[in-house]
């Protein structure tokens, strides 16, 4: 069965925190994600990415991705600071 995530996202079911919940999830592998949603052209898709990465920033806000997302997210237009 393959996982749409952003069927799942656009269904109201709560991606960003149940991956950044999974112990078998790495950081990269949902900065990965977050990253490349960002850069697709549905909204959905976009909000999605939005939340991922800034689940990294609230979690982890002095590591190398949290810096990495943050900046991504400013580019994007999804972070004002």
């Amino acid at each position: 069965i393959e996982l749409d995530v952003t069927a799942l996202g656009a269904a109201g079911f709560p991606v960003a925190k149940n991956l950044a919940r999974e112990k078998d999830v790495e950081d990269e592998e949902i900065y990965g994600l977050g990253f490349r949603l960002l850069e697709s052209a549905e909204a959905n898709d976009q909000e999605l990415g939005a939340e991922l990465l800034a689940g990294i920033v609230e979690d982890r806000p002095r590591s190398k991705l949290a810096k990495a997302a943050k900046n991504k997210l400013k580019l994007t237009g999804h972070l004002d600071d």
